[in-house]
């Protein structure tokens, strides 16, 4: 049990939570450019584990913090978790393998993310999921309520336990409001930057927790070793400069509380029968209705080469089902290298072929070309042929060898999915450098 006090600023209603109002940020812990693992593991630990010490009740964290780094570090550091810790993540966005961070908030992602995350932090509920926005000034429209849609099912389900906004303008707060319950709202705010002073003004007025990042100013390089600031970490603050008077008057105004939730100190956990996060309903809520704003022509404002780059990391992960999700439902996928049309639940079956045949495979983009509806791609197929490969002539048993060959690949969209896909591989290449090249025929087992 954490103990909740005046320490860390009194405490606040985070849904059915109540948390101190100063929490911890986890996603300084990753490497540079939050990718990647931490300079110093162990200090990066350490500074969980003293955070919990201090009475920190609320760490914000995300899948896409280090690419899975940070939430193995919290689980690392903190599991099995203290009784009353609220654990707070992010959807909608990842990262690429070269740290790139990119949209992946389709609502098949959106719910994936989630599960990604129980899964890493091994937890069977969260208490709260933001969603992120990319670009706070994009209009809120269609497929905003489609994300919503899809966070507010997964809480609905007890995956779980409130649903949040991140990186938002006040239309966006409004428009979620209108369609289901709102517990927290993340943006950036601090004394140099206070565009988000309206958003922060409609959570206090509706009782939404806001919760601030880069309270204390935007972060600096860190010019030093975190053990050597050992005041700041004491006291729950990040490494940039100690706020002066101002801050301090303008950091004294209270967050909201919540109406239905009056000051007390005692945790309210949530007490739910823990589930697998892929299991069916939970118990219902009638008093929130998710929202079912069906998605129009007009409303999908789709950014085409965004939406392929989705379809790479997508294939990246080996995710089947959010492979053939990206298709429209008579897409179809073609291997003009053998002139083998896939269409249907086949259409996952090269991806899947080539991810049991190389387990390290990569798509390393060179460029992408968009033309309307139209899209080209130079890229490079990568990785080390540790398993079998199957082919038009049987499988191909493990050579070890390493592939890194070029390719082109051409989509048509439509509507925001892929109706035709079009994959131009070298073979010559890649069975050259597998070291095939004219014994392809001795090489191959015959399929049964």
């Amino acid at each position: 049990m954490i103990a909740k006090g005046p320490g860390l600023g009194g405490t606040v209603a985070l849904g059915p939570w109540r948390v101190h109002r100063a929490g911890y940020g986890a996603m300084q812990l990753a490497g540079d450019g939050v990718f990647g693992p931490p300079r110093d593991r162990d200090e990066a630990l350490q500074v969980l584990r003293a955070a919990i010490e201090a009475g920190v009740d609320h760490i914000d964290t995300a899948r896409f913090y280090g690419a899975g780094t940070v939430n193995a570090l919290i689980h690392e550091a903190l599991h099995p978790y203290p009784k009353g810790l609220a654990l707070v993540s992010k959807v909608a966005a990842r990262r690429t393998s070269g740290g790139t961070l990119v949209r992946y908030d389709e609502p098949h992602q959106l719910r994936h993310g989630i599960e990604e995350n129980l899964t890493a932090l091994g937890v069977d509920q969260l208490a709260a999921v933001n969603l992120r926005m990319m670009d706070p000034a994009e209009a809120p429209d269609g497929r905003f309520d489609a994300r919503l849609t899809a966070l507010a099912r997964a809480r609905d389900e007890g995956l779980i336990d409130g649903v949040g906004l991140s990186n938002v303008s006040l239309h966006h707060l409004l428009r979620a409001v209108d369609q289901t319950e709102i517990v927290c709202v993340q943006n950036l705010f601090n004394l140099a930057d206070q565009n988000s002073a309206d958003v922060l003004a409609e959570c206090s007025r509706r009782g939404i927790a806001f919760i601030p990042y880069c309270p204390a100013g935007p972060a600096r390089p860190r010019p030093e070793p975190a053990a050597r600031r050992p005041c700041a970490h004491r006291n729950g603050r990040t490494a940039a400069r100690h706020p002066g008077p101002a801050r301090t008057r303008l950091a004294a105004r209270p967050l909201p509380e919540h109406p239905a939730h009056p000051r007390n100190p005692q945790p309210r956990p949530p007490r739910r029968q823990p589930r697998s996060p892929r299991r069916g309903p939970g118990r219902s809520r009638p008093h929130r209705a998710s929202p079912t704003l069906p998605l129009t022509r007009k409303d999908l404002t789709v950014d085409n080469e965004q939406t392929i780059r989705n379809a790479y990391q997508i294939a990246e992960d080996q995710d089947s089902e959010g492979w053939l999700a990206a298709f429209t439902e008579d897409g179809t996928f073609t291997d003009e290298s053998i002139g083998v049309t896939y269409r249907g639940r086949d259409r996952a079956f090269p991806v899947e072929n080539f991810a049991r045949a190389f387990p390290d495979m990569h798509r390393e983009l060179h460029q992408v070309y968009v033309t309307g509806d139209l899209v080209i791609v130079q890229l490079a197929l990568q990785g080390t042929h540790n398993g079998p490969l199957s082919t038009a002539g049987g499988t191909l048993e493990p050579t070890g060898n390493r592939m890194d060959a070029p390719c082109c690949d051409v989509f048509e969209l439509e509507d925001g999915k892929i109706k035709r896909f079009d994959c131009y591989p070298s073979g010559t290449v890649i069975l050259a450098q597998l070291g095939v090249l004219g014994a392809l025929d001795a090489a191959v087992h015959p399929a049964p």
